[in-house]
């Protein structure tokens, strides 16, 4: 009986894990929607001057940046998560 649910605490754990993961990717997309919300706003608003479009053109490198890192981490993470549960279930990891 103990040994079930050792089983079922490491597979809701595996979850909660893995939704918390979704959750970042979803947060860094949100951050940088709204970088680039930002960096739009900025060119129809201030289209005169020259230091407003270039913290326009660095608002959308930020926003690239941003949604970049939130895609490498969410891989990274995934594939530590896939090692993790095949050390467990003594299979092969997926690559």
């Amino acid at each position: 009986m103990s040994e079930k649910r050792e089983i079922a605490t490491f597979q809701l754990a595996v979850q909660r894990t893995e939704l918390s993961n979704s959750r970042t990717l979803i947060s860094h997309l949100q951050a940088s929607i709204a970088l680039l919300v930002s960096a739009i706003a900025f060119m129809k608003l201030f289209d005169l001057y020259l230091i407003f479009y270039l913290c326009c053109w660095l608002l959308i490198i930020l926003a690239i940046g941003v949604f970049a890192r939130g895609i490498f981490l969410y891989r990274k993470t995934k594939s530590l998560i896939e090692e993790q549960k095949a050390l467990v279930s003594g299979t092969k990891p997926k690559n």
